[in-house]
């Protein structure tokens, strides 16, 4: 079993849905910014645009995504194609 620490339960990261296996997480402030982004961050941040994630929790059900919609994953996850075999 994996413990994650500091990701939801801190003044940077507020959860503002909730439903089954699914977490809305909202980023407070942005602290990942580069020099490169600073002034989109900067005037994002003035308009109160903050960024947004969906967590899921496989623990709490199986989940189907689109390949490529994964942003990092922890633990037992196990990927499929989705093909069946050759066609007779």
């Amino acid at each position: 079993m994996y413990q994650i620490s500091n990701f939801t339960d801190n003044d940077d990261v507020k959860i503002i849905s909730r439903l089954g296996a699914f977490q809305v997480i909202e980023y407070q402030r942005d602290l990942s910014i580069t020099p490169s982004s600073a002034v989109t961050a900067f005037y994002s941040a003035q308009m109160n645009v903050k960024k947004r994630q969906l967590v899921c929790d496989l623990s709490q059900s199986p989940v189907t995504i689109q390949a490529g919609a994964m942003q990092w994953m922890l633990g037992n996850v196990n990927a499929t194609t989705g093909i069946k075999g050759p066609a007779a």
